[in-house]
């Protein structure tokens, strides 16, 4: 299964009523002829709920751009905060979408550790990461974070090195992410079309 697809299933998913109550999603609908069933509410995030991930992914990049390692208090402070962000009701997610959104962020970034794409500072990263997210923002991050990290890795590439650190990708494609929230949908629908 593709990750378009991966995305797709899910989004199909939600749409079970049993599930679309437990979602962050709002129906609308969009581009004359185009039916965009569901828009993430990431901006529904509260401000300081976004500025502690923000922050400590930009530590961690200076971190992992500066030593290729990632202090192992940065994604323990992700994911506490993000305990405390949700016991505060900061975040518009339930308890379930926390956990499976550290438990789909681990399984997805833990191939890629095993065969040294990633290193251990960059799983335990997204899982952290997965905790602020949930679910299905979390994979939407990752199609993002793919994409940076293709292009950076074509610039390292280019320099003539094959190693290179991944931080930055995941920050950027978290970035990408909180300004444009339904922009993995609007591009599975023009593909669609």
């Amino acid at each position: 299964m593709g990750f378009p697809a991966l995305v797709h299933w899910l989004l199909k998913l939600a749409k079970n009523r049993r599930l679309q109550a437990d979602l962050p999603f709002t129906p609308v609908r969009g581009f004359g002829h185009v039916q965009v069933f569901f828009v993430l509410q990431v901006c529904q995030l509260d401000t300081l709920a976004t500025i502690l991930p923000l922050t400590l992914l930009i530590v961690a990049c200076i971190q992992d751009l500066r030593s290729r390692e990632i202090a192992d208090w940065i994604p323990l402070t992700l994911l506490i905060g993000a305990l405390g962000a949700f016991a505060l009701n900061l975040l518009d997610l339930t308890m379930w979408q926390l956990l499976s959104g550290v438990v789909i962020g681990f399984s997805i970034a833990l191939p890629f550790a095993w065969t040294s794409g990633l290193g251990g500072g960059d799983l335990k990263l997204v899982a952290a990461l997965g905790a602020w997210l949930g679910p299905v923002a979390l994979i939407c991050v990752l199609f993002w974070v793919a994409i940076s990290g293709m292009v950076l890795a074509l610039l390292y590439w280019l320099k003539g090195s094959d190693d290179f650190p991944y931080v930055p990708a995941i920050a950027i494609g978290f970035a990408v992410f909180l300004c444009w929230p339904e922009g993995v949908l609007v591009i599975l629908e023009f593909l669609r079309s």
